[in-house]
């Protein structure tokens, strides 16, 4: 330790004798040949840091090897120092007693394995991901935030390359969409391959230039997904603000382009949850995975205009239009009935019987975005008659109406139910006569 290579500095003797003097105590517990270094010096370091209240330099020093795993492939000082934030999560989540614990158990014997899975209550598998989360988010003792973890893995300083890798994400074209859907894949913006330590970390930053972006459409949220016993959270950084997204599985970003267009930053944690040895993940940015319609069926449904009560009657009538494999579908209706209630008039509503003949409609569906649209036209009809009272007794008014109708349509998916919105253009003749 280079403590007084610069000479005396005040409140450097405190923490030190903290930290010697606890190494004294764990050999009243431990021997050379049974203890375990990175432990010791894991655990020396906590207490140097709570008798000096500032973050000794050697966990700064070896902050990346943390990301390595709970517990490290090498049981040297440097593991131990770098693992002092360890200590620090687990005297915060249980108590300091559970130092205590972990000598008394392994100290005598060097059964550490067990010794600490007892102390820690179980496997570290349980808490791994929380662990690093708080890590990452500065919660406990962490040399960097998200924001300067982003910046220093995306300029690829080598200290920070150890822990963590940028993945470029492009938007891929219709024909790679469409090859993806037909072999029940799902499209990706941007892969990439993980060596995760056992309960160990990496950490991914995304980035998409402004080409790529441009691409993206606004309804296009990525959805982060990894193959393989290991657990997301992604961190939405502006600045030296930040939000945390998290899943029970897959983490969707929504309003990803508006946030990048905002300049939102993307860091992406992935934790590792096998116990021994590394495992090679696969981590995905997918465009949001959708539904492939086989068939849409309408089931009519009343509005407040006439024109569209009669194609919604029609296409009802139809039954389940397919839809086909590159998301195209259309439909042709020779004619069809129904009926429909209006306000017209000063009185009394008026029941229209309602006509639409030779309805031809044809739509594509995206299940990329989960949205649809088309166009429409048929000829419409529409007959009521009504009473309507007055001095000299009462009358009745009759009105045909007839249209020949153009027009387009959207679709969507609205919680949980495809909901079709027509837009029609038509100009109506109307017959009106009084009895």
């Amino acid at each position: 330790r280079d403590t007084f290579m610069n000479g005396y500095q005040p409140g450097t003797v405190k923490p030190l004798l903290a930290h010697e003097f606890f190494h004294f105590v764990q050999y009243n517990y431990a021997s050379p040949s049974t203890s375990r270094t990175w432990l010791d010096e894991a655990t020396a370091t906590y207490f140097e840091w709570k008798a000096g209240g500032t973050t000794p330099h050697v966990v700064s020093k070896y902050w990346n090897l943390l990301f390595d795993g709970i517990f490290p492939e090498e049981d040297d000082a440097a593991n131990g120092y770098a693992r002092m934030p360890l200590i620090e999560y687990l005297a915060g989540t249980q108590s300091e007693a559970f130092v205590l614990s972990a000598y008394e158990n392994g100290g005598a014997e060097g059964d550490w394995d067990n010794a600490l899975h007892v102390a820690m209550g179980g496997s570290p598998k349980a808490w791994a991901a929380d662990f690093y989360e708080q890590y990452v988010a500065q919660k406990i003792t962490s040399a960097y935030g998200p924001y300067l973890l982003y910046k220093e893995i995306v300029a690829g300083t080598d200290e920070f390359a150890q822990v963590g890798t940028t993945l470029a994400l492009t938007v891929p074209d219709e024909e790679e969409i469409a090859a993806a859907l037909e072999n029940d894949d799902v499209p990706v913006l941007g892969t990439t391959t993980l060596s995760l330590p056992a309960l160990g970390a990496r950490l991914v930053a995304l980035t998409m230039d402004e080409d790529s972006l441009e691409e993206l459409d606004d309804g296009m949220d990525p959805v982060l997904h990894v193959e393989g016993a290991a657990a997301l959270a992604a961190f939405a950084i502006r600045g030296n603000n930040f939000g945390v997204l998290r899943g029970e599985g897959d983490i969707t970003l929504t309003d990803f382009r508006m946030n990048i267009e905002d300049k939102t930053q993307y860091l992406v944690l992935v934790v590792g949850l096998q116990e021994e040895d590394r495992a090679d993940v696969e981590f995905a940015v997918q465009l949001k995975p959708g539904i492939r319609l086989a068939s849409i069926t309408c089931t009519g449904g009343d509005s407040d205009r006439s024109v569209t009560t009669g194609v919604n009657a029609a296409l009802s009538d139809a039954g389940a239009i397919p839809v086909n494999e590159d998301g195209t579908f259309g439909v042709t209706v020779d004619r069809a009935e129904t009926q429909w209630q209006s306000t017209y008039g000063d009185s009394d509503s008026t029941l229209f019987d309602i006509w639409v003949e030779n309805l031809v409609l044809d739509g594509t569906w995206d299940a990329v975005t989960q949205t649809g649209s088309g166009t429409f036209s048929c000829h419409h009809t529409a007959d009521g008659s009504e009473e309507v009272a007055g001095s000299f007794g009462a009358t009745k008014n009759h009105y045909l109406w007839e249209s020949d109708v153009e027009g387009d349509f959207e679709m969507a998916i609205e919680e949980g139910e495809l909901v079709i919105k027509f837009h029609a253009r038509y100009s109506t003749k109307k017959t009106e006569t009084t009895e």
